[in-house]
C-alpha cells in the first residue's frame, strides 16, 4: 500500500500521521541557509526517533532509520528529479510504502 504524507510549501511544518497503525509526529522545517529540507519523526508523545534528515530525491529516507515496516521517499511531482528548494516544496510529495520487496 502506498500513502502520500500531506505536506505544504510551509516553512515549518508539525502534523501527527499513522504509518502501520502507529501514530507519529513529523516535523518538516526548511533550513534557510542550506535551502534544504529536514524532517523530524517522534513518537505520538514527542520521543525524538529521527531528527534532522534531509528530504532528497532518489533514495529510501530512512534505509538506516528503520521505525516502522516499509520506505519513506520524496517524489517530484514535476518530473524533474531535482531535490526541493525552499520555494518549490508544494511541487513534491513525501510517500511511505509498506510495500519494500521483504527487506
Amino acid at each position: 500500500m502506498i500513502y502520500e504524507i500531506p505536506t505544504t510549501n510551509d516553512p515549518s511544518q508539525e502534523f501527527t500521521c499513522e504509518i502501520d497503525r502507529v501514530s507519529y509526529l513529523f516535523r518538516i522545517r526548511l533550513n534557510v541557509r542550506g535551502d534544504v529540507w529536514t524532517l523530524d519523526v517522534n513518537t505520538s508523545d514527542d520521543v525524538p526517533i529521527v531528527l534532522g534528515l534531509p528530504l532528497v530525491m532518489g533514495a529510501d529516507l530512512l534505509a538506516t532509520e528503520r521505525f516502522a515496516r516499509g520506505m519513506l521517499f520524496l517524489v517530484d511531482y514535476t518530473g524533474r528529479g531535482n531535490d526541493p528548494t525552499g520555494d518549490n516544496f508544494g511541487n513534491y510529495g513525501l510517500i511511505w510504502s509498506d510495500d519494500y520487496g521483504g527487506r
